[in-house]
């Protein structure tokens, strides 16, 4: 990876797919970490636990999400396989892309999406 100046990074979020710990991701977080991002996994509350719902998932990582952003952290979410369902359902949320928020004079927000073998909704 380049070597870019670290205000210029955003922050990583990266949404697993179902029955996918965010465990599994340690090592891909570190090597971005040792790139100078900042990054982190999220463990879906439907991992392991039955009666939760797309929704449920969508409000934990929204909470997470308005956390980082309102803390001024440009994000960038990486969301793979059902994690893409859950990402679109969080983004699709007005106010927090990083342009309306700079317009109403706040720092942070989402910057992009990436889709890895995701599902998304039509």
């Amino acid at each position: 990876m380049a070597n870019v100046p670290s205000p210029f990074k955003s922050h990583i979020l990266i949404i697993p797919g179902a029955w996918y710990p965010s465990s599994n991701l340690d090592t891909f977080i570190e090597s971005l970490e040792a790139a100078g991002y900042s990054a982190e996994a999220f463990s879906l509350p439907s991992f392991n636990t039955a009666g939760v719902s797309v929704q449920d998932d969508e409000d934990q990582v929204k909470v997470l999400l308005t956390s980082l952003i309102d803390n001024g952290k440009d994000v960038i979410i990486v969301a793979h396989s059902y994690g893409g369902l859950v990402a679109a359902g969080v983004i699709a949320n007005p106010g927090l892309d990083q342009r309306t928020r700079e317009a109403q004079g706040s720092k942070g927000g989402v910057v992009g999406i990436v889709y890895l073998a995701a599902i998304i909704p039509a």
